[in-house]
């Protein structure tokens, strides 16, 4: 995220998007939904992947990658398992509270 002053938020963006994590649960849930989802579509296209082959790589359909990287959908961890393997990179799963969870924009 950007590191500049937005004179709109009083900071930048990336202060704005914590302390909004902070005070709002819901917001906080629905960016990392997000940040999943437009994280798996980043890593599909630097591979060099359609939606419809890693569909066909893990067994699913080519709607329901849509769905999942539109956000529309969040994966089970089954599911994440099988799109890492597919895509050919590790998977890391981390838990955070309080500040910790803020602090990770």
């Amino acid at each position: 995220m950007a590191s500049r002053k937005n004179p709109h938020v009083g900071g930048t963006i990336a202060q704005h998007v914590a302390a909004l994590k902070t005070r709002d649960a819901r917001f906080a849930l629905a960016y990392d939904k997000l940040r999943l989802a437009q994280q798996l579509r980043r890593l599909r296209e630097a591979s060099n992947v359609s939606q419809q082959e890693l569909a066909s790589r893990i067994g699913t359909t080519q709607s329901a990658i849509a769905r999942t990287e539109g956000g529309r959908h969040v994966p089970s961890l089954d599911l994440l398992q099988k799109l890492a393997l597919a895509l050919g990179v590790r998977m890391r799963f981390e838990l955070n509270t309080g500040r910790e969870a803020s602090e990770s924009v």
